[in-house]
């Protein structure tokens, strides 16, 4: 049983109506049709009211908020009902104009869509011809957000069959219901790295409701198994950490200094969490971005005080540099996304790829005066001793890596020469999307898919340049651009 008091309870799923009551929201009954692609098997639902609040203008733009109450299991209704929550965002010069739906599905998992100021990045050229659905992927954000503050009162099992729900194949159900509930008969969708792999899933379920796919880093390596998937970031990981080491010389003996530092004293950080060796080697996870390496030498540069202590803003900026306290569910549920329908469970399996590598052994290095390797975008059992609010959570960590009855994600026929567009921007040196496997699913995809491939840009290159990154890719379905050559 989970630590926190109160007795067991549903993590804050009360009903939609009494919710969108106290936020002064107001039901709008949606008179669309209700377009199920004929064939699919697919129940037919009517779609259910949306509770919006009303809409304000921020930067130029008319922003809306929108709660739709969906099954927590689109499988099995009975099992009750969560909020689910999405931002619509159109220019305020167009807020009247029919222009197509563009679904933003965000990275992660775990992390809610972004909260926008006024048209910039990608989101500035979007709006030109789209109206803009932010969605909270379910369990993020306000739409049933997972904490450790929402799960008080639960059992490890009682969280883990609360988790199980939260992956691509009920997040594309609720865009299901969001589009009918839009009145859209099709969609164009935006996957960012996993909102990429949801992507793939919604192509694998509902291709009759998308009328062209973009995705940017996100070209998920459908059918490789979960160890493949790590051998191979373990490799670009090897590789940053080099360039790292060639781009900034001077840091291998300040990387090495910390790591003597941690291994010999039990460091707190201002959040009462544990600073290891292994946590901050975890922050080479900036490394596969553009300045990721930059910022972390800058942060390394101050990291002691004059009496060999580690430096206090250091310690701050190890805080910040790692979220998954405010957001668990990326711990929790990253390695499940590579569980592809499979009988076997995936065992911590970034863990174990680590231990068949020598060079990646932080202790041996530092004995034998190699480069210290970090680590990329991987989750290990060791974060829920040391993060601390995940320590109530380790039992459930554990109960998710054993488990071996995930279902499937994605249906290779449906995606073999799919008929829905798919305009991908894919990165040659990506740390945390194999380029290689990303070409297997492109093939699979079939003619209708376009890669634009390029090395000028890192895993986060929609939000280094977000704004010609999808115009680009626009130009691309519109065959106004000459991409691939």
């Amino acid at each position: 049983a989970r630590p926190r008091g109160g007795g067991p309870r549903a993590p804050q799923f009360a009903a939609a109506g009494a919710a969108a009551a106290a936020c002064g929201l107001v039901a709008q009954q949606s008179t669309a049709r209700c377009d199920v692609p004929a064939g699919s098997g697919a129940r037919i639902r009517k779609p259910s009211p949306l509770q919006s609040e009303p809409p304000e203008i921020v930067g130029g733009l008319q922003m809306q908020g929108h709660f739709l109450e969906v099954p927590l299991d689109h499988k099995d209704p009975s099992k009750g009902t969560i909020p689910v929550f999405a931002r619509e965002i159109v220019s305020a010069k167009k807020k009247d104009a029919k222009l197509p739906y563009l679904f933003y599905l965000q990275g992660g998992p775990g992390f809610p869509s972004g909260r926008v100021n006024g048209p910039s990045g990608w989101l500035a050229r979007a709006v030109q011809d789209h109206r803009v659905i932010l969605l909270d992927q379910r369990g993020t954000g306000r739409s049933a957000p997972i904490t450790g503050q929402t799960l008080e009162g639960l059992g490890d099992q009682q969280v883990v069959d609360l988790l199980t729900n939260l992956r691509a194949d009920n997040i594309v159900e609720d865009c299901e219901a969001f589009r009918r509930a839009l009145g859209a008969k099709k969609i164009r969708t935006l996957g960012q790295s996993y909102g990429g792999f949801i992507t793939l899933s919604y192509l694998s379920r509902y291709p009759d409701s998308l009328e062209a796919c973009f995705v940017t880093g996100g070209l998920a390596p459908v059918g490789q198994h979960i160890d493949d998937v790590y051998r191979a970031t373990w490799k670009r990981v090897q590789e940053r950490s080099r360039r790292y080491y060639e781009l900034f010389p001077g840091d291998r003996e300040k990387v090495r200094a910390v790591v003597k530092y941690l291994s010999e004293n039990n460091v707190q950080l201002p959040s009462g969490s544990i600073l290891t060796v292994d946590r901050f080697l975890a922050t080479g996870i900036g490394f596969g971005k553009s300045g990721g390496m930059e910022d972390f030498h800058w942060t390394l540069e101050s990291a002691f005080v004059a009496n060999g202590e580690l430096d206090y803003r250091f310690l701050v900026a190890m805080d910040r540099d790692h979220a998954w306290d405010t957001n668990p569910i990326y711990w929790l549920m990253h390695e499940s996304i590579y569980a592809e329908g499979s009988s076997q469970p995936t065992s911590w399996a970034a863990h174990r790829m680590q231990q068949e590598i020598p060079a990646l052994d932080w202790k041996k290095a530092l004995a034998n005066g190699d480069d210290i390797v970090f680590s990329g975008e991987m989750v290990f059992p060791w974060m829920g001793k040391t993060f601390l609010e995940l320590k109530p959570m380790d039992g459930v960590a554990e109960r998710l890596a054993a488990k071996s009855d995930w279902g499937p994600l994605y249906d290779t026929e449906k995606l073999r020469n799919c008929k829905v567009p798919v305009l991908a921007a894919a990165y040659y040196e990506d740390m945390y999307v194999e380029w290689r496997y990303s070409e297997q699913v492109a093939k699979l995809l079939g003619p209708k898919c376009k890669v634009w491939l390029t090395n000028e840009y890192q895993h986060n290159g929609l939000r280094a340049n977000g704004y010609n990154i999808l115009d680009l890719l626009l130009k691309m379905y519109h065959g106004e651009a000459a991409v691939p050559s």
